[in-house]
């Protein structure tokens, strides 16, 4: 995996060599990248100002620099660091390099190199060795959950309808571990079937089973006694 990673950054490198340079060239060694956003003191409207040139916003109030903003891709890269307290080293160099990183096959071109590349520039370490790749779980047509196309499923609102257990046996049933996973209201309201199925039988079986299993703690008192 290391040497996937080193062949993965290489190509990155080559392809891309002059936006990486440019990337890393805005930064500082020892501190975390800080995004490009100002904001209006009057309206409170917000800008994107990586270049910081803009000074006054469109209602003719002024811009200040946000410095609690962080650029998405730059501050997620950097997540291996920052998550144990970078630039403090105290917990870095005891914890870091990691071993493994679990996420989701869609971020293998997006997130996993940031990461490494940061690593390297900023700690010349490899930030994991292994990469675990989970399953996505997907809307019933196998496409990507997205607002934009509103077609989010909301866990709690299929809860509410079908209940916890009927969600979990149709996220479990039938996939297997790694591979996307299409997701149906049908499959959620046939496992609700099939788990009021198993209730029903247990609620018959416990029912009926009553008098045997008061003659049998009669039997095993009387056993008691006797012994």
């Amino acid at each position: 995996m290391e040497l996937f990673l080193l062949i993965f950054l290489f190509f990155i490198g080559s392809v891309f060599g002059s936006f990486v340079n440019v990337l890393i060239d805005r930064i500082p060694r020892g501190e975390s990248i800080l995004g490009g956003r100002s904001y209006c003191e009057k309206c409170k409207k917000g800008y994107s100002d990586l270049e910081d040139t803009l000074t006054t916003c469109d209602c003719g109030g002024n811009l200040k620099k946000d410095t609690d903003t962080f650029d998405t891709w730059f501050s997620s890269g950097q997540w291996t660091l920052l998550a144990l307290g970078y630039p403090d080293l105290k917990d870095v160099n005891i914890f870091h390099p990691t071993s493994v990183m679990e996420t989701g096959a869609d971020l293998i071109f997006k997130w996993i190199p940031r990461m490494v590349i940061f690593a390297l520039y900023l700690k010349d370490e490899i930030a994991f060795k292994d990469v675990y790749l989970n399953g996505m779980v997907n809307d019933e047509k196998n496409q990507k959950m997205s607002k934009s196309k509103g077609n989010v499923i909301s866990p709690v609102e299929l809860i509410d309808v079908y209940g916890a257990d009927a969600l979990r046996m149709a996220l479990v049933v039938g996939n297997t571990p790694g591979t996307d996973l299409a997701l149906s209201k049908d499959k959620i309201k046939g496992y609700k079937n099939f788990a009021n199925k198993i209730w029903n039988i247990t609620r018959f079986v416990l029912s009926n089973s009553e008098p045997i299993n008061k003659e049998i703690g009669i039997l095993l008192s009387r056993k008691r006694e006797n012994t």
